[in-house]
């Protein structure tokens, strides 16, 4: 038996949301332009009255509890049960000169129906699991070499109940030329998680499901747990399928305090897609945000919502760096840029633990 559990605690007083349907979701400007008024919507206090757009706060309590049994080598049987408690409103904002919380996208939705009221300030949730685990590989942190495959149900059983589908596919190739380091490993990994009943509610429908989590959070996509490149939680669907390619290259390794570590490289590529929209049939009315058009200074575009861009391919590039002790306990770093249209974070940086997947 195979036991994972944990228990978190979060607290984000000044949280950003994006709006739903990733690429659909008007972004009014890229860091790139952070000067400019129209990003300013971002976070700015020089417009009057002070200004961030995509400005929420959350708090999060979270209980998880999975366990996995041997049915034959390499494949095991999984169940889990996790709890899920969240806090969510205005941002909490403790400065002298306050943004006006009136004017968010948060709100905004709110007012429009696509978020309802009775999932505006949060709930909570109690999912099951339960699905297959096939796993063939040699080391869990840094494999060299194996399959690590996972197809599961996963359904909340409180309000707002819902029944998702996810499978993951990972395969790890060790290619044989030799460097003194170790040889290099490519790695990818297929994935796909969509709502099959019900519909998830506004405080859940960033959560990712995971039968191992592997970092603090395990959300949306976007950040370093899915398509790196993007802000976090930047895409909020129903259903996403993605991809995510590696070549892991070792380029040294030592022995120092009688412990061996390594420093190795992995560019990569990643790229994904929305298989079902959220909530498509209220935004599709609503295209514009008239609060944007009141706002002194601002003379950007009040456009919030662009249903012909649900399907867009979302793909991003770059590089990391880690290293590494013992096999086992791997420091991250990773740089990324988003090629999407309108979903450029600049130039993303993510510093965490652990490869990817």
């Amino acid at each position: 038996m195979r036991i994972n559990a944990s228990i978190t605690y979060m607290n984000d007083p000044l949280y950003s949301f994006w709006g739903f349907n990733g690429p659909a979701a008007y972004d009014s400007g890229t860091p790139a332009s952070f000067t400019s008024v129209d990003y300013a919507l971002w976070g700015n206090r020089s417009l009057s009255p002070n200004i961030n757009y995509y400005g929420m706060s959350r708090q999060m309590l979270r209980g998880l509890a999975n366990v996995q049994g041997r049915i034959a080598p390499h494949l095991n049987w999984a169940a889990g049960v996790n709890f899920w408690k969240w806090t969510i409103g205005d941002m909490r904002d403790n400065s002298d000169v306050k943004y006006d919380t009136d004017i968010t996208l948060y709100n905004y939705y709110q007012s429009i129906g696509a978020i309802h009221a009775d999932e505006a300030k949060g709930g909570m949730a109690l999912e099951l699991n339960g699905g297959f685990v096939f796993d063939t590989r040699d080391i869990e942190a840094a494999p060299n070499k194996g399959i690590w495959a996972e197809a599961y149900l996963n359904g909340n059983v409180l309000d707002h109940r819902y029944l998702k589908a996810c499978v993951y596919f990972r395969h790890y190739i060790s290619i044989p030329i030799n460097i003194p380091a170790g040889n290099p490993v490519f790695a990818y990994r297929l994935a796909w998680q969509q709502t099959i009943a019900g519909e998830t509610p506004f405080y859940m429908i960033q959560n990712n499901p995971l039968l191992v989590q592997r970092n603090m959070i395990s959300e949306g996509f976007g950040s370093s747990n899915t398509i790196r490149g993007l802000r976090e939680n930047r895409i909020l669907a129903e259903g996403m399928a993605w991809a995510n390619t590696e070549l892991r290259v070792k380029l040294v390794n030592f022995k120092l305090f009688n412990q061996y570590f390594y420093v190795a490289v992995n560019p990569f590529f990643d790229a994904g897609i929305i298989t079902k929209g959220y909530r498509e049939d209220v935004l599709k009315t609503v295209l514009e945000d008239a609060k944007l058009a009141d706002i002194d200074g601002y003379t950007g575009p009040t456009q919030i919502y662009d249903p012909s861009r649900t399907k867009d391919l979302i793909y991003s590039a770059g590089l990391g760096l880690k290293i590494a002790m013992n096999q086992n306990f791997i420091v991250s770093a990773e740089l990324a840029k988003c090629f999407t249209p309108g979903l450029d974070a600049g130039l993303w940086i993510g510093i965490g633990i652990n490869y990817q997947f």
